[in-house]
């Protein structure tokens, strides 16, 4: 099972590029 620490930090960061990206 994942931790759900990392699931996080995934979902934080490609959102982070996401708006870096459209931006």
């Amino acid at each position: 099972m994942i931790p759900v620490c990392i699931i996080y930090t995934t979902i934080k960061y490609v959102r982070y590029v996401d708006i870096r990206a459209t931006q």
